[in-house]
């Protein structure tokens, strides 16, 4: 069973390659109702409101796959309208997967 037809709603896909100094906003086309972000190269934040990007606060840590986390993602309900990613060390590579709202 994939995580959209878990979740329901339509899915939406990017492939980031948010840096250590600026990040990346994505901005989503309607509200996400599940997320969930692999990084590849480099542990990533994720944070869900500019004023936490802009403090650095109240962010969730997407590890890379090693031995301990194998899958390298963070996974969860999370209801927003856009979503800043931030590198932890150089540029990273990483994948999001976001569960939309239909109509929302």
């Amino acid at each position: 069973m994939s995580v959209l037809s878990a979740r329901g709603g339509y899915p939406f896909v990017r492939r980031l390659a948010p840096d250590a100094t600026n990040g990346v906003k994505v901005d989503l086309p309607s509200r996400s109702m599940w997320i969930e972000a692999r990084a590849a190269s480099a542990t990533v934040k994720m944070y869900f409101t500019l004023a936490d990007f802009t403090n650095d606060a109240n962010y969730v840590v997407i590890p890379v796959a090693a031995a301990a986390n194998p899958d390298g993602k963070w996974a969860g309900p999370i209801a927003t309208d856009a979503i800043w990613f931030l590198s932890s060390s150089g540029t990273a590579a990483i994948e999001l997967l976001a569960c939309l709202m239909v109509g929302g």
